[in-house]
């Protein structure tokens, strides 16, 4: 209930509820790495006409989090060619309050990571 009233009260509408993402990485760093996908909970239209991914989380934000939505970031905007994520955010709805973290935008260091990733493992 805190989530819905703190998203009326900012202005933010959902676009699209549990928005599953994809993302062919080989077509962004090279032949040895493969791809991903994913679903995030929520791409949020902005009061200023933005668009941002948030995702829910039931405890302790951490940084396994923040590569994850930069990783729905990617996929987003790899199968929707005409949309930009402008912002990220982790979202911890409490009994009390919302609490969020803006989370960095990381695209090269996550592709980099991705890419690393299936040189050594395959």
């Amino acid at each position: 209930e805190n989530l819905k009233d703190y998203m009326e009260e900012g202005g933010y509408l959902v676009e699209q509820a549990e928005c599953p993402v994809r993302c062919e990485i080989n077509q962004l760093t090279g032949p040895d790495a493969r791809g991903f996908v994913g679903t995030c909970d929520a791409v949020v239209k902005a009061p200023d006409g933005t668009i941002e991914i948030w995702d829910y989380k039931s405890g302790k934000f951490n940084l396994k989090h923040m590569l994850q939505v930069n990783g729905y970031k990617i996929g987003y905007e790899f199968t929707h060619k005409d949309k930009v994520i402008t912002r990220m955010k982790l979202i911890r709805p409490t009994k009390d309050d919302v609490r969020m973290l803006e989370v960095p935008i990381m695209d090269k260091e996550f592709l980099d990571l991705v890419n690393w990733y299936y040189k050594v493992y395959g």
